[in-house]
């Protein structure tokens, strides 16, 4: 699944030259590929696997039973190294806006690694598999570009509040980036259509 004649057949997404827009267009081709790799065998059996992790001396949900499987088992890799690392078969990196490894790929690949969106589609997948439900949360982070959205990470959605998952860079289940380092934030539907924040249970 990671060979370079893979890489050369991976499909490519003309994206708008506006940066809200791509990020609209690009969460809703994740959601697409977190719905066909819920259905996925091999993505079902981490899920099942994750369930290990439930309980325990944290008593962890099974939602956050799946942070704990990403964050154990991926490794985290900017998109920017990875375009590097295989210019010959993705072309030029400084022309691509978003790498997106489908969950169903990602299980089959000798070394599970990726960035934020990769770690993102991962859990929301499993969280699926499980009859969970999930939203994305996409926000702008980067002080240098507060107009642009540069990081996103998974919430699952629960009857006692909104829990995020940000297995990429978060240390535990429940943290998220904090608010006064986030300048602008969308959430985003199973369907990949934007929700109204109603905000997490945990700052």
């Amino acid at each position: 699944m990671d060979s370079s004649a893979f890489r050369q057949r991976a499909p490519r997404v003309q994206l708008s030259d506006d940066p809200d827009t791509a990020t609209q267009q690009t969460v809703q081709e994740m959601c697409r590929q977190i719905h066909q790799a819920a259905q996925d065998p091999l993505v079902q059996t981490a899920a099942m696997n994750a369930l290990r992790f439930q309980g325990g001396p944290f008593g962890f949900t099974a939602a956050e039973a799946c942070w704990c499987w990403c964050k154990h088992y991926l490794r985290f890799k900017h998109h920017g190294s990875m375009f590097e690392a295989w210019s010959s078969d993705l072309g030029d990196p400084r022309t691509k806006l978003q790498l997106l490894i489908a969950p169903d790929v990602l299980v089959r690949m000798s070394r599970m690694e990726g960035d934020c969106a990769i770690y993102t589609m991962m859990l929301a997948a499993m969280l699926e598999s499980l009859g969970l439900k999930w939203e994305i949360v996409t926000a702008a982070v980067d002080r240098g570009q507060p107009e642009i959205f540069s990081h996103v990470w998974p919430r699952a959605v629960l009857p006692a509040g909104n829990e995020p998952l940000d297995a990429s860079h978060g240390k535990y289940p429940g943290w998220q980036v904090p608010a006064e380092d986030v300048h602008r934030m969308w959430v985003f539907d199973q369907n990949g259509s934007r929700i109204a924040e109603q905000g997490a249970r945990f700052g």
